[in-house]
């Protein structure tokens, strides 16, 4: 592997896990572990995101990714009618208060680029979107790397266009939202699939796999597939660092690949998760996202805070067993799994 985006023991990545998933503690446990975490600013205002920085900071260090969704810019405070689908499934749960939600404005990011250099944050992340070709040289320039991610080879090749330092490849087995931003079409490459299509445009940016990689999975992107990074996100949301109830890790743990599937209709974006109730029964999605997502924010998490998981958005990829791991134990088999790896092909070397 010759790209490397940090000085980091592992060539791991935690994925940024927007909507209140991930905590500072799993944030910094990740760096404190030799890896690379992530920080998602979707759905936070500035000053809690920035609260989230400086906890991060203050139990390890800067070497994470700030993640920005990237969104048509919505000055005002919005509101609108909730759909009519959504209050009846509030109405059902006895959870219903009002016929209307607000969508807020959207953060600047000019804004987001002042807590890059306050807290000089080694580099950004993109999802849904592109940041321009001047604001990419411009981070460049003070030394920060700009990583985008995507869903197809379109995409791979508008995000090497603006100048970035890395792709963040996204398969179709990908838990939560699929990042996509110039296809309307739901991705269904895998993440072999699609990282080999994008190697063979035969640029040399830093590649970055994610979506339903196992652990057993990683060495062998890293050292066959060609990535440079592999990227991580359902396997630490499980873990008891993410924010995450047992009631809920439990009823995960129930679940198997088969019980996930993708939906547009609960945020107005495709996005992958466990094929509960909700899922089922919203089956028109009344606005684009992200207005969708707030219309269908209360209900979600009203749902999940009384334990009716059958309602709760609950986010993942599709992995062989969604038994949680200690974070502790979870590590310990990244880096065993990629040690003992190692000690293989130099066991090989050496007889040969």
């Amino acid at each position: 592997m010759s790209n490397k985006l940090f000085a980091s023991n592992y060539n791991i990545i935690q994925a940024p896990m927007a909507g209140g998933i991930t905590s500072p503690e799993l944030v910094a446990g990740v760096i404190n572990a030799g890896m690379v975490g992530s920080i998602a600013s979707g759905y936070l205002s500035l000053s809690d995101c920035e609260q989230f920085i400086q906890r991060v900071i203050a139990l390890s260090s800067n070497r994470f990714i700030l993640n920005l969704f990237i969104e048509e810019p919505r000055h005002t405070l919005q509101r609108y009618k909730k759909p009519d689908s959504i209050i009846r499934i509030e109405q059902q749960l006895d959870i219903y208060e009002r016929d209307w939600f607000e969508v807020p404005p959207t953060i600047a990011v000019q804004d987001y680029l002042e807590l890059v250099n306050k807290y000089q944050i080694p580099a950004i992340s993109t999802t849904f979107g592109l940041l321009s070709q001047d604001t990419v040289k411009e981070l460049q320039l003070n030394g920060v790397k700009v990583i985008a991610s995507v869903t197809s080879l379109t995409e791979a090749q508008e995000a090497l266009d603006t100048g970035v330092d890395g792709l963040i490849i996204q398969g179709c087995a990908a838990g939560g939202h699929q990042a996509s931003f110039s296809d309307s079409y739901q991705n269904s490459l895998n993440t072999l699939e699609l990282l080999q299509q994008i190697r063979a445009l035969g640029n040399n940016k830093v590649l970055i796999a994610t979506g339903g990689i196992e652990v057993s999975d990683i060495h062998t992107y890293l050292n066959e597939y060609g990535a440079d990074y592999v990227q991580l996100g359902s396997l630490f949301m499980l873990s008891e660092l993410s924010t995450l109830n047992n009631s809920l890790r439990e009823f995960i743990a129930s679940k198997s690949f088969c019980d996930i599937s993708m939906s547009s209709t609960i945020t107005g974006k495709s996005v992958r998760g466990i094929n509960n109730q909700l899922m089922r029964e919203l089956d028109v999605a009344e606005y684009p996202f992200p207005i969708q997502h707030y219309a269908s924010s209360y209900l979600r998490a009203k749902a999940k805070s009384m334990g009716l998981f059958e309602y709760a958005g609950i986010w993942l990829g599709e992995h062989r067993s969604y038994q949680p791991l200690r974070f502790d134990d979870l590590v310990n088999d990244i880096k065993n799994n990629l040690n003992k790896k190692e000690e293989n092909i130099n066991g090989n070397l050496s007889s040969n």
